[in-house]
């Protein structure tokens, strides 16, 4: 039991270090490296023509990855995912409103938004591969001291232990623990087309698993596109980057969170896509916008347009993220609690206690 305790307040304490010297590190240090020539423009690189900052800002988010998915062994994946995203943050910090580069349009309101969905997209690719740095750190280590790797409680349960939850909770489903069941699909289906088509198929039991699990997967992808949507729209009522990165960051990590309770996937795939579908969408609505607007539009602009795309990939998919890494832990929380009534772990952990 103390091994228990010990192993959350571990990665709970890891995953704070490692957020707040990253961050700081990016705020005070490396920024320097991304602010615009103009001290009133905005780090947006590619409406601002410097494709080098984007693969500048790749590697530095790619290295920050290695270190921290190095000194946040005890934590589950996406811990250490969350803490580079939310690193990057400081670059959010950083820059001016977005005003200033709607100014300089010179009539192409639209096309500055073509360009963000672009660069958005250019770091949804960034962040695919900081996932496989952050997979094959977490295989080294653990080759070399598997003591130190994280271990998924929930994907080990005993089958009298998965009974006694079933008494308690009748809407128990051990399936809820499948680690990325989404990833692992798709894996499995790439396989099998490059397989021997002799091969056995799956039987319906593991059909009707799988078939659930994607129903699970898309009742989540939607529900965290649309209450973040909603509450990005409630809480971003001003252009000032404090507001703008609070909101994006309370909004997708409030939004994992009630759409991981909701439709449990554990779904690291779909933690960071949510975030960058709902962008997609308010980039476009924004084109569209600014075509049918007018040539005021830029003076009327609401402030959930004015996010930048380096906001959405730091602090919106970082939060996103964290939604996902904050819910697996309520929920092993809850798990342990009522197989190990004595633990009393919500109130060693009472920021999670649910």
């Amino acid at each position: 039991m103390k091994n228990i305790k010990r192993r959350l307040f571990l990665e709970k304490l890891q995953i704070v270090v490692g957020v707040a010297a990253t961050l700081s590190l990016v705020y005070w240090g490396i920024q320097s490296w991304f602010i615009p020539a103009d001290p009133l423009q905005p780090i947006a690189l590619l409406p601002a023509g410097n494709f080098g900052g984007l693969v500048l800002l790749g590697v530095v988010f790619w290295i920050l990855t290695a270190l921290l998915s190095l000194v946040t062994t005890f934590s589950r994946p996406e811990g250490a995912i969350a803490a580079a995203l939310i690193a990057i943050g400081g670059l959010s910090l950083r820059s001016n409103a977005m005003r200033a580069l709607v100014w300089n349009s010179n009539g192409s309101m639209s096309g500055i938004f073509v360009i963000m969905i672009v660069e958005l997209l250019i770091m949804g690719v960034m962040l695919l591969v900081g996932v496989g740095i952050m997979i094959g750190v977490r295989r080294l280590v653990k080759m070399a001291a598997p003591r130190l790797i994280w271990r998924d409680q929930m994907a080990n349960l005993t089958g009298q232990q998965v009974e006694m939850l079933e008494k308690v909770n009748s809407r128990f489903n051990s399936s809820w623990f499948s680690k990325d069941p989404v990833m692992g699909y798709l894996l499995k289906l790439i396989a099998n087309k490059s397989s021997d088509k002799s091969e056995a198929k799956p039987d319906r039991r593991t059909k009707l698993q799988q078939r659930e699990q994607l129903q699970r997967a898309a009742g989540c992808l939607v529900t965290g596109i649309a209450v973040g949507l909603l509450l990005m729209s409630l809480l971003l009522r001003s252009t000032t980057r404090g507001q703008v990165v609070f909101a994006l960051f309370a909004a997708f990590m409030l939004s994992q969170i009630i759409a991981q309770h909701l439709y449990s996937t554990r779904s690291l795939l779909i933690a960071c896509v949510t975030p960058i579908i709902a962008a997609i969408a308010v980039y476009a609505l924004g084109a569209y916008s600014a075509v049918t607007g007018g040539a005021n539009f830029w003076a009327v602009l609401a402030p959930q347009f004015q996010s930048l795309p380096i906001d959405w990939f730091a602090v919106g998919i970082g939060g996103s993220v964290l939604g996902l890494w904050t819910s697996d832990r309520m929920r092993e929380i809850r798990v342990l609690e009522t197989l190990y009534p004595d633990l009393h772990l919500s109130n060693d952990d009472a920021i999670l206690h649910t």
